[in-house]
């Protein structure tokens, strides 16, 4: 940081920003005060034989101390600090003072330079210099303006109107000021511009003839009338708006061609045409034959392929509507001809009995249910082998027999375990040990 300090200064306060050694985002370091471990403060001024050292101090900001230290804002401005400078550091005697604050952990080194200066750059009204008046009309008050010189005009660009002075002693000295100049009025040079004035042609009044004699190193015609006999009358509001939409259209159509040509002509693809535009007529003599010309094609899709019948393509079966009924085991009439047939009868399920169509059944009545359930053969079908119908009707109807504080009920073969079950005993009671029905 380089500051312009007016020399012996006193009570200077300026803020400086403390970056943050340990990331490389370029943040401020917050946290620092007065008196953080190794935190210091040097200063060398010009003609110095070594630095001076500064004794940091606490400081309430906005509020000068000699060596003050003192964090701005650690939220909104994170890194801002306010220093105090020492008034010896910049006293007279001095051109210039140079600073470096350092040492704190994570502190970035802060270098500062100060010009000392002897005006005051901070001073509006006359930069702290005592030969400056502070107003300088006060030196005008005594000025005399030249004879006539208030009569001259002077435009934005810094012309005057002589005419205002004519005849007066200021219009004689510019007069002869110019024209005494022997090296612009020479007569040889008058006659030289002259003979070049005199080609001017003024057949409109205040307006001068002129033709093109050069075009393109080429002599060109006279050009005689309106340029828009010659060039034609714009189709826009003017010649230039015609030749914008041009160059338009053709930036347009650069931009829809490749940008390199292939083999010396241009590769490009066609995303539409017209119905009937392309004809048999357009393509080369057997170019479509050609397509088919070799001995196997591989089509990929096979939408909108119509086969005449009869043709004899190879894979395909010329059938005929019986030879597709009989193909996919239809009787007789067609299978649209038979689903409406089947879909016209009556299907009802009334009294045990369904009819679909022409066709009946009778379905079985609760009894009869009942009756094939008790009555079905026990043996038969699969056996779970848990707490089932089957295995508790086979305590009463199958043999059981008791051994050694155990039952054992078993299968319909009277042989085959089905499941067992611990007994308690009692003498008294009637001892049974095996029940063989």
């Amino acid at each position: 940081m380089k500051l312009l300090v007016k020399k012996g200064k006193t009570s200077k306060m300026i803020e400086v920003f403390i970056q943050n050694s340990s990331v490389a985002t370029g943040a401020g370091l917050t946290g620092l005060v007065f008196n953080s471990a190794s935190l210091t403060w040097y200063y060398w001024r010009n003609g110095a034989g070594s630095a001076s050292s500064v004794t940091l101090a606490t400081m309430t900001l906005g509020t000068w101390a000699s060596g003050g230290f003192k964090e701005m804002d650690a939220t909104n401005m994170p890194g801002w600090y306010q220093l105090g400078i020492p008034d010896a550091a910049l006293a007279s005697g001095a051109d210039g003072v140079v600073m470096m604050l350092k040492g704190a952990t994570n502190m970035a080194p802060v270098n500062l330079e100060i010009q000392l200066v002897d005006f005051d750059p901070q001073d509006a009204t006359s930069l702290g210099l005592s030969r400056l008046d502070a107003a300088i009309s006060s030196r005008m008050a005594t000025f005399t303006l030249p004879t006539n010189f208030s009569l001259l005009l002077i435009d934005g660009s810094g012309r005057t109107d002589v005419s205002k002075i004519e005849g007066t002693d200021a219009t004689d000295q510019i007069r002869d000021s110019i024209l005494n100049d022997a090296t612009r009025f020479a007569g040889a040079n008058v006659a030289s511009i002259k003979t070049q004035t005199d080609k001017f042609v003024f057949t409109v009044a205040n307006q001068v003839d002129s033709n093109v004699l050069d075009w393109k190193s080429a002599v060109a015609p006279a050009m005689t009338g309106d340029a828009f006999a010659r060039l034609g009358a714009p189709v826009g509001a003017s010649i230039s708006a015609d030749i914008a939409g041009v160059q338009a259209d053709t930036d347009n159509i650069q931009t829809r061609i490749p940008a390199a040509l292939v083999g010396g002509r241009m590769d490009s693809s066609i995303g539409a045409v017209v119905n009937g535009v392309i004809t048999a007529a357009s393509f080369a003599a057997n170019a479509l034959d050609a397509v088919w010309s070799t001995a196997t094609r591989l089509l990929t899709a096979g939408t909108n392929i119509v086969l005449a019948k009869g043709v004899g393509v190879t894979g395909f079966n010329d059938l005929d509507a019986a030879g597709v009924r009989a193909a996919v085991g239809l009787a007789s009439a067609n299978l649209d001809t038979q689903l409406s047939s089947l879909a016209s009868g009556e299907t009802t399920i009334n009294n045990n009995v369904i009819a679909v169509g022409n066709a009946v059944a009778v379905l079985p009545t609760a009894v009869q249910n009942a009756d094939a359930l008790l009555d079905r053969n026990m043996a038969t079908g699969a056996d779970s082998g848990g707490r089932t119908v089957r295995n508790a009707l086979r305590l009463n109807r199958n043999k059981v027999a008791v051994a050694a504080g155990v039952m054992t009920v078993y299968k319909e073969d009277d042989a085959t375990s089905a499941w067992t079950a611990a007994l308690t005993t009692d003498a008294a009671a009637l001892p049974i040990t095996v029940v063989d029905p």
